[in-house]
């Protein structure tokens, strides 16, 4: 668990109940779509830190990660977050400062 002093306790993904993931999803979309085009890279790499914790667990208690994964379980967290991504990606792509887009007529050297 993150201790603000500084001194770190283990993942911060291991304090997140699976029962909350809905609300927590809510509220990294929430924050993402806030924040300016300079800082949703960094949001996503919380998004990608916590989906992969529960990926982990989500396998080991034996959860299929599908449409069907029941509510409040780390596999359902894990699905809902699948779907999003597309949304957040494509948000990044128009979002970004147009010196670090990709230009699609440089040349290769």
């Amino acid at each position: 668990m993150f201790d603000p002093a500084g001194d770190s306790h283990g993942d911060e993904a291991d304090a997140i109940l699976p029962q909350s993931e809905s609300v927590l999803i809510q509220k990294l979309y929430t924050h993402f779509k806030k924040a300016p085009g300079t800082h949703k890279l960094g949001v996503l790499y919380v998004v990608d830190s916590v989906t992969r914790k529960w990926t982990e667990q989500a396998k080991s208690a034996g959860q299929p990660i599908n449409s069907s994964a029941q509510d409040g379980t780390f596999a359902a967290g894990v699905h809902r977050v699948k779907e999003l991504l597309p949304v957040l990606m494509n948000d990044i792509i128009l979002s970004a400062p147009d010196d670090q887009k990709v230009r699609p007529n440089i040349r290769a050297l």
